[in-house]
Order: structure tokens, then C-alpha cells, then sequence
């Protein structure tokens, strides 16, 4: 299982965007070195203060999207990228579709501590998130 703590859907510095003339839209690039930052463990993920927000599960052996990758920083973090040139639209919608299948932790990251808080009342996120 690996672990996603969201605020927003992505950021332009996890992926590779460049603009291609040709056909006038942004494109994401393949990139080893970047990604969504995921985490294997709850704990690992608190071990980094600048993150915050929701924590979201993807069981293990969940499919990804055609098109996305895991790529591995460390042993502890994997990062979610592009495994082939798409549009920034079609990459939003895979996003989407990943988030489908990401589970609520019931448990928030405090900004700027990672203190992990228990959700008492955690309501429907999924759906109020975008």
C-alpha cells in the first residue's frame, strides 16, 4: 500500500511540462527524477514537515491508469509519473481516475509539524476535493 497526503491534485515542479508548438497544448514528459511524492507508511510520510493535508491510501495491487508509473526515489519514497508523453489534460483525467481508487486514511498531516491527526469526523473528502 502506498500513501498519498493531498492538498491539490499536482504541482508544475513534480512533473516535466513543456509546451509543444506543434499541436498548442502543454505536455508532460517522462522523468525519472520527478513525480507525485508518495510514501510507503503513514510514519514515513509524517517524517516530512513541509507536507500537509488528507491522507489517502492506494491498496496494494490497485492498477494504475495507462500511462502512469511508479518511479523509486528511495525504498520509502515512490514517485508517480508519466511513463509516456500525454497532454496535461489527459494526465489530470489519470490522476482523477487514480483518486477514484485511493482510499480516505481517516487521518490528516498538520502543516508545518507532521503531526498525524485523527479525522473524528472525516466526511465525504473524496468528492469535495476537487
Amino acid at each position: 500500500m502506498v500513501i498519498y497526503c493531498l492538498e491539490q491534485l499536482f504541482r508544475s515542479k513534480d512533473v516535466t511540462i513543456v509546451y509543444d508548438a506543434e499541436h498548442e497544448i502543454e505536455m508532460v514528459l517522462p522523468d525519472r527524477t520527478k513525480g507525485l511524492s508518495f510514501a510507503s507508511s503513514v510514519e514515513q510520510l509524517a517524517k516530512t514537515p513541509i507536507i500537509s493535508g488528507h491522507v489517502w491510501l492506494l491498496p496494494k495491487g490497485t492498477m494504475l491508469p495507462e500511462g502512469l508509473i511508479f518511479n523509486v526515489k528511495d525504498k520509502d519514497h515512490p514517485l508517480l509519473n508519466v511513463s509516456r508523453k500525454m497532454s496535461v489534460s489527459e494526465f489530470t483525467e489519470k490522476l482523477l481516475v487514480l483518486s477514484g481508487k485511493m482510499v480516505a486514511a481517516n487521518i490528516s498531516v498538520e502543516k508545518g509539524t507532521g503531526k498525524l491527526v485523527q479525522n473524528a469526523a472525516l466526511q465525504d473528502q473524496k468528492s469535495k476535493r476537487y
